[in-house]
């Protein structure tokens, strides 16, 4: 058991509070992406190895980046 004073607390509840807060941010534009698909799958996807490279990086800026 280890016994923290009440400074050692109040100095680290920022940075644990920070890294629950990137996970949560994580969890969030894994289910946009997952979501997302739905869409995706009802219209056509390219052929080209161009398309789906603008396909991809177009799926990826939109659904997961602005959450």
């Amino acid at each position: 058991m280890v016994i923290k004073l009440k400074d050692q607390w109040e100095t680290e509840q920022p940075f644990n509070l920070l890294s629950w807060g990137h996970w949560f941010t994580f969890a969030n534009l894994l289910l946009a992406l997952c979501f997302s698909f739905f869409y995706i799958n009802e219209h056509s996807l390219p052929v080209s190895v161009s398309g789906w490279l603008y396909f991809l990086t177009t799926w990826l800026g939109h659904f997961a980046f602005c959450q």
